[in-house]
C-alpha cells in the first residue's frame, strides 16, 4: 500500500512538471479546391533545423493536430490518393502557441508537387489566448543596456514597469529582474516567469532566479490574458522564454561588450551642475556555439565514431562579466563654529540649512525663517532638558545666547517679531 502512494504521489509531482510548457503545436484541415474534406490524408511535420518529423493521418472531417512541437520552422507536406502533393514551408510556431495551418490540395497525380509559401502572420483560430512573441531576430538587432532579453518584455502591448537588472548597482537597490514588470494590469511581482517551461520565478521574491542574455535565447512570449489554466500560479500574465538548442548547420557567437568611465556618457540630473561622471566600468564577453554532435575519427581516413545529424545536438555558452561601479556624492561638513554650538549665519533653503556663504555660491535663496531654536538645554548627567516657556515668550535662536538658568526664551517686539528677553541681550 505504501508502495502504491509513494507512486501516486511520484506521478503527480510529474503531471506537475509537465504542465506548464514551453511547447507549441500546429493544427488544421486539408480541403480540396470545392471545400470538401479530405480524410486519411498524410501530413508530414518536419522541424527544418533538426530534420524531426511527425507522421499524422487527416480525420474524416480532414483535420490534424500537432502538438508538443519545439518553437522553430516546420514544412509541412501532405499526401493523398488522387491528389497533388502539397508543400507548405516555414511555417513558424511560437513559444506556448499553436498556428492554424488549412491546407487546400488540388486533383492530380501524387507525383506532382505544388508548393506553398506560408503566411508569416497564420492565425490561430482554437485559442483565445493573448500572446506576443519576441522573435530572435529582435533579439538580435534591437540594443539592450542592461543585456537582459526582459528590458524587451515592456515593448509588448499590456506590459508596463521596470525589467530591472542583475547587476547590483553601487548604491543599496537589490537587483529583482523582472520583479517590477506589470503585465495585463497585474502587481509587480505577479507574473510567472517560466524558461523552457520550467518555473524560473523566485519563491521569497517574485524575480526571474534565472536572467538570459540574448545569444543564449532563441525567442519569448508574453501571455497578457486568456491563456491556459496550466499558467494559474500568475496574478497578471505569464513571460515564456525559449532557450537557444542545437540543429543540423553549425552555428555560434563571440562578442565583447565593454563600458568604461573614458567614453560612457555623464548621466543627467535635474538642477545639478556639473553634471556628475559616470564611473561604470564593465566587461561582459559572450562566446556561444551549437550544432551537431560528432565524434570525429581516430586516425587518419579512419571511420566516423559518431554523426549526430538528425539525431544528436548541442548548444554551449560561456558568459564572464567583469563590473565595478561606484557613486559619487557631495557633502556639507559642519563649520568650526557649528561644531561648537554657533548655528549663527544659516540660510534656510529647500535643501536644507546652509551657510549664507555657500548659499550665495549656488545661487539658493531663503525659503523660510533662517533660525533654528532651541528647545532644549544640557542639564544634570548631560541630559537634555526641556526648556518651558513662559507667557507671551518662544523660543531663543540656537547659539544666540547664554542660557539663563536653564530658561532661555524669547519676547515679542513692537513689530510683532520675536526677539530674546532684555535678561538674555545684556548677558
Amino acid at each position: 500500500m505504501r508502495l502504491v502512494k509513494i507512486s501516486i504521489f511520484i506521478l503527480a509531482l510529474s503531471l506537475a512538471i509537465i504542465g506548464q510548457t514551453n511547447k507549441g503545436g500546429i493544427t488544421g484541415t486539408v480541403t480540396d479546391s470545392k471545400g470538401a474534406a479530405v480524410p486519411g490524408a498524410t501530413v508530414t511535420i518536419t522541424n527544418i533545423g533538426t530534420n524531426k518529423s511527425v507522421v499524422l493521418t487527416s480525420s474524416d472531417e480532414g483535420s490534424f493536430t500537432a502538438s508538443t512541437l519545439d518553437p522553430a520552422l516546420y514544412n509541412i507536406k501532405v499526401e493523398a490518393t488522387n491528389f497533388k502533393k502539397a508543400l507548405i514551408e516555414k511555417v513558424k510556431v511560437d513559444t506556448a502557441a499553436v498556428s492554424t495551418v488549412n491546407i487546400i490540395v488540388e486533383v492530380g497525380s501524387v507525383n506532382e508537387e505544388v508548393t506553398i509559401q506560408a503566411d508569416t502572420q497564420t492565425v490561430n483560430v482554437d485559442s483565445g489566448t493573448i500572446s506576443q512573441t519576441i522573435t530572435e531576430r529582435q533579439l538580435r538587432d534591437l540594443p539592450l543596456n542592461n543585456r537582459s532579453v526582459l528590458d524587451l518584455a515592456v515593448t509588448m502591448p499590456n506590459v508596463s514597469g521596470d525589467a530591472g537588472s542583475e547587476d547590483v548597482g553601487p548604491d543599496a537597490t537589490q537587483p529583482v529582474p523582472g520583479f517590477n514588470l506589470s503585465v495585463n494590469g497585474g502587481r509587480p511581482g505577479s507574473t510567472s516567469m517560466l524558461a523552457d517551461g520550467v518555473n524560473n520565478t523566485g519563491i521569497g521574491i517574485a524575480r526571474a532566479v534565472v536572467s538570459f542574455t540574448p545569444e543564449t535565447v532563441q525567442e519569448f512570449a508574453v501571455q497578457s490574458s486568456a491563456y491556459s489554466a496550466e499558467y494559474g500560479t500568475t496574478g497578471g500574465g505569464v513571460i515564456n522564454i525559449t532557450t537557444k538548442s542545437g540543429r543540423n548547420d553549425l552555428f555560434g557567437t563571440a562578442l565583447w561588450y565593454h563600458r568604461n568611465p573614458v567614453t560612457n556618457a555623464r548621466p543627467w540630473r535635474q538642477g545639478t551642475a556639473p553634471r556628475p561622471a559616470n564611473n561604470l566600468r564593465s566587461n561582459q564577453v559572450s562566446v556561444t556555439v551549437g550544432g551537431p554532435v560528432y565524434l570525429p575519427a581516430f586516425g587518419e581516413g579512419g571511420p566516423r565514431l559518431y554523426d549526430g545529424h538528425n539525431k544528436t545536438f548541442f548548444f554551449f555558452a560561456y558568459e564572464p562579466r567583469w563590473r565595478t561601479d561606484f557613486v559619487s556624492s557631495t557633502g556639507l561638513l559642519p563649520t568650526a563654529a557649528e561644531r561648537t554650538g554657533n548655528f549663527r549665519g544659516l540660510v534656510r533653503t529647500d535643501g536644507g540649512f546652509v551657510p549664507a556663504a555657500i548659499a550665495t555660491q549656488f545661487g539658493q535663496t531663503s525659503s523660510r525663517d533662517n533660525n533654528i531654536y532651541q528647545q532644549f538645554t544640557l542639564g544634570p548627567a548631560g541630559k537634555l532638558v526641556p526648556i518651558a516657556l513662559g507667557s507671551g515668550f518662544l523660543y531663543c535662536p540656537w547659539g544666540a545666547v547664554p542660557t539663563i538658568n536653564g530658561a532661555t526664551q524669547m519676547s515679542f517686539n513692537a513689530a510683532g517679531q520675536p526677539q530674546c528677553t532684555a535678561a538674555d541681550q545684556q548677558r
